[in-house]
């Protein structure tokens, strides 16, 4: 089993202000984060928003799918 963390990630809080970003809608890094971890082959995945983070997962696996 292959574990990763999407919980709210600082990263995404650390963007460089030259990117002139607005600021992230709530979860926007969280589900970026989850898209990685799917991506990299993580098998389980703690986060705040679980119903939210679901949807994120069921979409970023049908992608996979649909590349492989």
């Amino acid at each position: 089993m292959i574990a990763g963390n999407g919980s709210r990630p600082r990263p995404a809080q650390r963007l460089p202000a030259e990117h002139d970003l607005p600021p992230l809608l709530p979860g926007l890094g969280t589900a970026a984060a989850v898209t990685l971890c799917v991506a990299a082959g993580v098998s389980v995945v703690r986060v705040h928003d679980a119903a939210q983070m679901a949807d994120v997962i069921s979409v970023a696996q049908a992608v996979a799918r649909s590349r492989s």
